[in-house]
């Protein structure tokens, strides 16, 4: 059997956890199996391609966000023919609306669905009911939860049948949180303001409602009346970004909140860190609590999703309730006050990302669930 012709779809133009996952799948796969091909928007392909530098992947510049663009209807419909794609693996339900009628129109033989948590924008009734998505199911060959809550979510929330639930935990590439140059925290040191007598908390996630930076921003003031030498940098930008600036400028806080925008680089920030903190109001396999394992660095986070099946509560980071300031405030001074706590949970996270969440058994399980597929197809 020749290699796997494989093509990835995303439909995001914004590059965030979900599209980390697909680009770490679109590099990592084996290419003695797989034949890997890329659609997306230009601006998530512009925003991949220094990653992507040397890597061999196909790429196809599409945005397939109506049914009345028949510009971009036509190209994915000719390229998955002219290339004899065999699997097609769209990421988020708004990918898969479009990418799973036209892959089968185009003969593909296996189109797979990757979910990756609850979706918040269901709102209407109409979009709450989910039967849209139980329509489109029906050309789909499998779905990859990213996470068991995933999996629960699919199935009691969206009616999917079980029976075509396949979970593949997120993983990471664990060596890149380690090997972090001196000169390169020095860097970030300086150009930040920090000192040896700082005490640093980092925030890794999308400037949006869902990572709950507000409630963070809210247990600050406590915090920074204990610990007036705290520091918290939030890695990321988004839409609300300006209101937090306002709101920590409010507050009198402007000395202790960094604002560091996106950056691809995050495992130095990781270094930095004293703790971590994940504040999410719902996730569905967050990156940043395996990152933060990765790093050995202890993790305070809300007991959300598939965040709960990443962290050990009291061995490997601390879990509170969402929305709950007062808790979350009371978790990172409990951690702040017992540094030696703080070096022993980071140490155990990264044992146990090591065991669970690497990214070579992202990779693994994720392509026998692309062979079992095409088995089936096949047979």
């Amino acid at each position: 059997m020749g290699r796997l012709r494989i093509l990835f779809f995303s439909n995001s133009s914004v590059r965030a956890g979900v599209e980390e996952v697909v680009l770490a799948l679109v590099k990592g796969l084996d290419r003695r199996q797989f034949d890997v091909h890329l659609a997306a928007p230009q601006r998530l392909l512009a925003s991949f391609q220094p990653d992507l530098d040397g890597c061999p992947v196909r790429t196809l510049g599409i945005q397939l966000d109506s049914w009345k663009n028949w510009r971009d209807i036509r190209l994915f419909l000719r390229y998955l023919r002219r290339e004899r794609i065999q699997i097609v693996n769209s990421h988020l339900f708004w990918a898969t609306l479009f990418a799973a009628p036209l892959a089968r129109l185009a003969g593909v033989p296996v189109v797979i669905e990757t979910t990756h948590g609850p979706e918040a924008w269901r709102r209407s009734w109409w979009k709450r009911t989910c039967w849209l998505d139980r329509f489109i199911e029906l050309f789909v060959s499998a779905n990859i939860a990213v996470s068991e809550a995933n999996r629960d979510y699919l199935i009691t929330r969206k009616r999917y049948p079980a029976r075509k639930i396949r979970v593949a935990p997120n993983g990471r590439d664990l060596a890149n949180y380690t090997a972090v140059p001196e000169p390169v925290l020095q860097q970030l040191r300086q150009k930040f303001g920090l000192d040896a007598t700082h005490r640093v908390l980092v925030v890794v996630g999308r400037l949006e409602e869902q990572k709950g930076h507000r409630d963070l921003l809210d247990a600050l003031p406590d915090l920074v009346r204990h610990f007036p030498r705290l520091k918290v940098i939030l890695v990321g930008d988004g839409s609300l970004r300006q209101a937090l600036e306002r709101s920590v400028s409010a507050a009198g806080l402007s000395e202790n909140v960094i604002f560091a925008g996106f950056t691809r680089g995050v495992a130095a920030f990781y270094r930095l860190a004293e703790l971590v903190v994940l504040p999410s109001l719902y996730e569905g396999m967050p990156l940043v609590a395996i990152e933060a394992g990765a790093a050995q660095r202890a993790l305070v986070a809300t007991a959300v999703d598939g965040t709960r099946e990443v962290i050990v509560p009291g061995q490997t980071g601390l879990l509170v309730p969402p929305h709950s300031p007062a808790a979350l405030g009371q978790a990172i001074s409990q951690l702040l006050d017992n540094p030696r706590l703080a070096q022993q949970m980071g140490q155990a996270g990264r044992a146990r990302v090591e065991q669970l969440f690497s990214l070579d058994q992202q990779l693994e399980s994720t392509a026998q669930i692309y062979r079992d597929c095409l088995a089936v197809a096949g047979a």
